[in-house]
């Protein structure tokens, strides 16, 4: 036995159990990936579902009444949204004025946003170390109130990218890239509801 492995190669053993090596390391990577991108999955369709609320006043009669200002609806509506975001304050600052354009729209042209439906689909999960990336398409539908009570629909397809961390056990949101408060801005005229 001893004459056998004298005479073997052992840069090839060596080799061997490298790629070996490699491989196992592969492999483990690969399965943590498969439940990290599980999870983070998990809290992108919690978040897109919880979302709509942040696009939506269901009490029409307030919304004409309200003198608040976009900025202040926005804070508000993502308020129940904040504990998917870190918490550092810059990223919770921008969380809170992320849909005041849209909530400007709103209030400028008299339409109140009574209700949003959220779909999401191409769903893709890019995970690094203690990072993430999702993006994914997102079929939306707002049903629109003016003042007289002429109601629309209205549908957009978005593509959305949300960025995550790792951070004290949890994956958190650090940034949304959505132009679903936005394209509802630049489709409608004030002439198409009066």
């Amino acid at each position: 036995m001893k004459s056998y492995l004298s005479k073997m190669n052992r840069g090839l053993v060596l080799f061997f159990l490298l790629v070996a090596g490699v491989a196992i390391y592969i492999l483990v990577d690969h399965v943590e990936n498969k439940k990290k991108e599980k999870a983070i999955l998990a809290i992108t369709e919690q978040y897109i579902a919880e979302s709509c609320d942040s696009f939506e006043f269901p009490d029409t009669a307030l919304f004409f009444e309200s003198q608040a200002t976009s900025s202040e609806i926005s804070r508000e509506k993502v308020e129940p949204l904040l504990h998917f975001f870190s918490s550092n304050d810059k990223i919770i600052e921008a969380a809170g004025f992320a849909n005041s354009g849209y909530w400007d729209y709103c209030l400028s042209d008299a339409l109140c946003p009574r209700a949003c439906s959220r779909q999401p689909s191409n769903v893709e999960v890019s995970v690094y170390k203690d990072s993430a990336t999702v993006t994914l398409t997102t079929t939306n539908v707002i049903d629109f109130v003016n003042e007289s009570g002429f109601s629309h629909s209205r549908s957009s397809t978005t593509v959305e990218t949300m960025y995550f961390v790792y951070k004290d056990g949890q994956w958190l949101l650090v940034s949304v890239n959505s132009s679903l408060g936005m394209g509802y801005i630049d489709d409608y005229s004030d002439s198409y509801y009066y």
